[in-house]
């Protein structure tokens, strides 16, 4: 189901449109930057959420060290969860 709506979402500019409020775009712009961004990285055949949430935990790391982020210094690699291979 996952990925039928990552596949809705690399194509169809309307199923863009309808959930833009949910986004956080705050013009047609930004929604359009959004939408390119997902589906470049959706036809490389990379997450745009996994590339970015571990930037993000690098970076709290780096800043908060063991207080933000424990022990680990990378994210468990079963953070995200894939119930198909290409989920």
């Amino acid at each position: 189901m996952t990925r039928a709506a990552k596949e809705i979402l690399a194509a169809s500019d309307a199923e863009w449109e309808k959930i833009a409020p949910l986004t956080g775009a705050t013009d047609a712009a930004t929604l359009r930057a959004y939408r390119d961004r997902y589906r470049k990285e959706f036809r490389a055949g990379r997450s745009p959420m996994k590339g970015r949430t571990r930037v993000l935990y690098h970076v709290l790391a780096a800043i908060g060290g063991r207080e933000i982020v424990g022990a680990a210094q990378e994210l468990d690699p079963g953070t995200f969860y894939r119930a198909i291979p290409g989920d």
